[in-house]
């Protein structure tokens, strides 16, 4: 997956070449690369507890893969490297010639600082999604949704 600077559309129109993030095929994969065991996963309450979101954020990743991708087929995601103030939004998404920011939170509630540098730095993206375990609302720009509504 490749980080978009999300300016505008085409989201690879605007790529960083020296920044990757890997998404595997399947969350199983995932499992088996980093050595989770299933039990632990079967036996946490939800994927967001669960190796830090680790795995929902891979469970995001493939169902935008089976929904077309970000864009074109492809995956993007919006990260900025400044010097002390690094910071990443998880997926990017194009939906009717608009770009959605998707961040995954392991609460129903966080500082959000990327996703509001992003929103704040880009006043073409009209707002962006909160996947977490609490339930739907918005604050400002931000909606807030439960995992599995997105999809």
């Amino acid at each position: 997956m490749r980080s978009s600077n999300a300016g505008g559309l085409p989201l690879g129109g605007e790529i960083n070449r020296s920044v990757i993030k890997a998404v595997f095929l399947d969350i199983g994969l995932l499992q088996y690369i980093r050595g989770i065991p299933a039990i632990s996963v079967l036996s946490a309450e939800n994927l967001l507890d669960a190796y830090h979101g680790a795995l929902c954020e891979q469970f995001v990743g493939q169902e935008l893969v089976a929904a077309g991708g970000s864009q074109n087929g492809a995956l993007y995601y919006w990260s900025r490297a400044a010097k002390n103030s690094s910071a990443e939004v998880d997926y990017l998404r194009v939906k009717n010639g608009i770009i959605f920011p998707i961040e995954i939170k392991k609460g129903p509630t966080g500082r959000l600082r990327s996703l509001h540098l992003l929103l704040k730095g880009h006043q073409n993206i009209p707002y962006g999604y909160v996947l977490n375990t609490g339930n739907v609302g918005t604050v400002g720009r931000i909606h807030f949704r439960p995992l599995y509504t997105l999809f």
